[in-house]
């Protein structure tokens, strides 16, 4: 199953995009902004 990192600073955006994604069949993690998208790409 592919996995995609989204980054935004806005929590109702990733939501969506999580759940978009998600349902799309992708595991999604998200990240909330810069540095937590680099902390959790590790």
């Amino acid at each position: 199953m592919p996995h995609i990192l989204a980054v935004d600073d806005s929590q109702t955006m990733r939501d969506v995009v999580k759940e978009t994604l998600e349902s799309a069949g992708y595991q999604v993690t998200v990240a909330e902004n810069g540095l937590d998208g680099l902390e959790k790409f590790k």
